[in-house]
């Protein structure tokens, strides 16, 4: 992958990462990584259960509430999966093509 890529993939998984473990019901997360058609796949999945965000950007002064948006921004793909299960973010990041 491309070094910029890489930095996008550190960035969008500490975002993810940290909203799982500050939200999620139990405060733990588990990260799972796959290559899938040339992209790297990223999941982070928590006991919690939450209804997705709608993709806005955050207001000029928002001190919180940026990082699925960053996430958004840094990903090819983002998708949201919450059940009883818990709750799934799943990012796809293109590799080099």
């Amino acid at each position: 992958m491309a070094e910029a890529v890489i930095e996008d993939v550190v960035i969008a998984v500490n975002e993810v990462a940290t909203n799982a473990v500050t939200h999620g019901e139990h405060h733990t997360a588990h990260l799972r990584l796959w290559i899938e058609d040339g992209s790297l796949l990223v999941e982070v999945h928590d006991t919690g259960s939450w209804t997705p965000p709608e993709d806005r950007r955050p207001g000029p002064y928002a001190t919180s509430g940026m990082g699925l948006w960053v996430a958004r921004l840094l990903a090819t793909e983002i998708s949201f999966t919450s059940g009883s299960e818990g709750s799934a973010v799943t990012m796809r990041f293109a590799g080099k093509g």
